[in-house]
């Protein structure tokens, strides 16, 4: 004779089937409510990290255009010490010469700088497109 499965079972191997398809439903609700809830909680791990290395990033900057502004203050007073202190040694006339063609000389330096760096940019768009085989 065969054997009929215990507790009224349809399937011979015991734990197939034992459960009513309400369970199954039940836990896969279970398993989908918990992985939105570590979505939820990851999501807002990460906006905390964001928020973090978005304060960090501004106290950065924050901190180092202080500093520029306080060099940039420190040579505004570096230099009108220089001028008193020519002044003190020469007449006005010749300082004034002295810081103009200092100024004339830092300017024309500023100039050949940009006139060498604009050559050396088109030097080298003109070296990439031969490379790669575009119009010369």
């Amino acid at each position: 004779m065969t054997e009929e499965p215990a507790s009224g079972q349809d399937s011979p191997r015991p734990g197939v089937g034992s459960q009513p398809p309400a369970a199954g439903a039940a836990t896969f609700r279970s398993v989908v409510s918990k992985l939105l809830r570590l979505f939820e909680i990851q999501a807002q791990l990460i906006g905390l990290r964001l928020a973090v290395t978005m304060r960090e990033a501004i106290l950065t900057i924050t901190l180092v255009l202080g500093a520029v502004l306080l060099l940039l203050l420190g040579l505004v007073f570096l230099y009108v010490a220089v001028f008193k202190v020519l002044l003190l040694v020469m007449g006005p006339i010749a300082v004034c010469l002295i810081f103009a063609a200092v100024h004339m000389v830092g300017a024309g330096v500023l100039l050949l700088l940009i006139k060498s760096r604009r050559k050396v940019a088109g030097s080298m768009e003109a070296q990439s497109a031969t490379n790669s085989g575009g119009p010369q």
